[in-house]
């Protein structure tokens, strides 16, 4: 288990008690800003909609996967920017469109193991627990960040503890 610093404890605790009454508005510099005060790395790239409705990253991204021009589509060619969250074992994809949250998307780097045979999957939930990404999109459809910073907080913690 990672050992912290107990002369961070009481800065971290103040910081965070600001955050929860004041964690700001819903955008793209509001998230960042609190992604890397839970310690995740923040990571942008503009998409556009190609054809069948699929994301590709434009030619001035970061990731250059060139753009493929067609007309068939009629969402064709509308930019979506896209903010990543990466911690150690989580991603979290972030999806904008006209400074709207349109979609949200996580990964996990953790193999699962079933436990007396059963898989438990936090991300993907079950019958009686609601998908994680659900939950942020729903979160993000505020127009503060109140209760998406109480999940990314409980979320860095799971991310910072986990072993991989």
């Amino acid at each position: 288990m990672p050992v912290i610093d107990p002369e961070l404890l009481a800065p971290l605790s103040k910081i965070s008690d600001v955050l929860l009454k004041r964690p700001g508005k819903v955008s793209i510099e509001g998230i960042k800003r609190l992604s890397n005060i839970y310690g995740f790395e923040t990571f942008n790239d503009t998409l556009t909609i190609g054809d069948n409705n699929n994301l590709v990253f434009t030619v001035n991204s970061r990731a250059g996967t060139p753009l493929v021009k067609s007309s068939v589509h009629p969402h064709h060619g509308q930019l979506i920017d896209r903010l990543s969250l990466s911690g150690k074992i989580l991603l979290i994809d972030i999806d904008f469109h006209g400074g709207v949250v349109k979609n949200v998307s996580l990964s996990s780097a953790i193999n699962l193991q079933p436990i007396n045979g059963e898989t438990y999957d936090f991300l993907e939930g079950n019958d009686e627990f609601e998908k994680l990404g659900s939950i942020l999109y729903r979160n993000l459809q505020s127009s503060t960040l109140d209760k998406f910073n109480k999940n990314l907080r409980i979320l860095s913690q799971f991310d910072r503890l986990t072993r991989f």
